[in-house]
């Protein structure tokens, strides 16, 4: 199945290893500028939404999913999980990639590693409030996040795939609404539909 994200608002999808970077938190892209995001991640914000989904059902007492719950994203020490979600890239991935490659080639000053990532990101200034309303010495952080109205898509496989399995993780993926570091504070909202 193939699953499909796009960003409603700006999104910190981070990167754990810090490269030399002038943002104090900076986005994940490929060798020639292109954002992803990694199918780690999604599967992390995948699992959160599918254990809402499954105590909602508990409150409601229709139906139990935990058992569906433990055979798609495993249960500590005991089972392996049967999903596997691939990194989400942009929208037609393969062909960007070939056009930018293609004007580099042609040497076009334009399509520079830089300049991809700029068209895709913008850069968010935040400071620590004291008490009195005066922002705090040396906290002014900057983030470079992706702009809102990006679509990335990506595969998800699930090993023996059947009707409850199917449901749950059309359940969660419905409710999936954001991702991302902070995602608490207005960042990262999204819209994640899946497509057979």
């Amino acid at each position: 199945m193939k699953l499909r994200i796009k960003t409603l608002s700006d999104a910190l999808v981070s990167s754990n290893d810090k490269p030399i970077s002038i943002y104090d938190n900076d986005i994940i892209y490929d060798d020639i500028g292109l954002p992803y995001i990694p199918g780690k991640r999604i599967k992390g914000v995948l699992k959160e939404s599918a254990l809402e989904i499954v105590e909602m059902y508990e409150l409601s007492g229709k139906q139990d999913f935990l058992e569906v719950f433990n055979l798609l994203f495993g249960s500590c020490g005991y089972q392996q999980s049967a999903l596997a979600i691939n990194n989400l890239y942009i929208e037609d991935y393969e062909q960007v990639k070939s056009i930018i490659l293609g004007k580099r080639h042609e040497n076009n000053n334009l399509f520079t590693k830089e300049n991809i990532i700029d068209a895709c990101t913008t850069v968010r200034y935040q400071t620590k409030i004291d008490d009195t309303g005066v922002a705090e010495e040396h906290s002014l952080r900057n983030s470079r996040v992706l702009r809102k109205e990006l679509v990335f898509e990506g595969y998800i496989k699930v090993e023996n795939i059947n009707s409850e399995t199917e449901n749950l993780l059309n359940l969660a993926v419905s409710n999936m609404r954001r991702i991302g570091a902070k995602r608490n504070r207005g960042f990262g909202k999204i819209r994640a539909t899946i497509i057979k």
